[in-house]
């Protein structure tokens, strides 16, 4: 990712003299994976394919760890816009997920 990704909120989130309106996220650090975790593993479904189990309270740290909010801002976030949120934090990892679990052979 080049850009900034961002999220804007349906419902504000107060914090006391802070307002959140919009987040702004920055890429994940290994320190940021080694204090929250990964965000979500993938396993073999039975029909063969890809699943994603998501961590929920990794990803809720990584939100507010990456949107420079507090842990309770993040909590405190709307379903929908939670789902918003994991979805910028899940598209830093798409080419690391693609290049990590290929089922691709190589050509010989």
């Amino acid at each position: 990712m080049t850009e900034t990704p961002t999220v804007t909120l349906r419902k504000p989130i107060v914090q006391g003299p802070q307002r959140f309106t919009v987040l702004s996220f920055r890429e994940p650090t290994g320190g940021d994976l080694c204090e929250s975790g990964y965000p979500f593993k993938l396993s073999r479904g039975s029909d063969g394919e890809t699943v994603r189990l998501f961590d929920e309270p990794a990803i809720t740290q990584l939100i507010s760890r990456l949107a420079s909010v507090p842990l309770s801002a993040a909590k405190a976030l709307g379903v929908l816009d939670w789902n918003d949120c994991m979805d910028t934090v899940a598209g830093f990892f798409a080419e690391a997920e693609d290049a990590t679990y290929s089922t691709d052979t190589p050509a010989s």
